[in-house]
């Protein structure tokens, strides 16, 4: 049985996902600068930036996971957020994937 001390209270549940907030904001800078800007032009630096931005991803989707599927009774409607939360990130994995994937084509010249 879980003493006072160590049942989840709605606090650490909001310095939790506070947490994996932090990860999500890093990762989207991350996004616009590797993967919108001109830097997606260089493959290596592209590639290691995709890579990071993945790790991030997926990192904070597992500790959101963890973290709603929590048996805290005062966070039932909080779970519900957290879920689409998790939807939301992993929508942003696929997309990464899916541009990791993609091969860039050069404009043609027109003279």
């Amino acid at each position: 049985m879980l003493t006072d001390f160590e049942k989840p209270t709605l606090d650490n549940y909001s310095k939790s996902i506070q947490t994996v907030c932090m990860y999500l904001v890093i990762a989207i800078i991350l996004i616009g600068v590797f993967v919108v800007s001109p830097l997606k032009n260089f493959h290596l630096v592209s590639m290691i930036g995709k890579v990071t931005c993945i790790g991030l991803l997926i990192f904070a989707l597992y500790q959101n996971i963890v973290i709603t599927s929590g048996d805290d009774e005062q966070a039932k409607a909080n779970r519900v957020y957290g879920y689409i939360l998790s939807l939301f990130i992993f929508v942003l994995i696929l997309s990464i994937l899916r541009k990791f994937f993609k091969t860039s084509t050069p404009n043609p010249v027109i003279i």
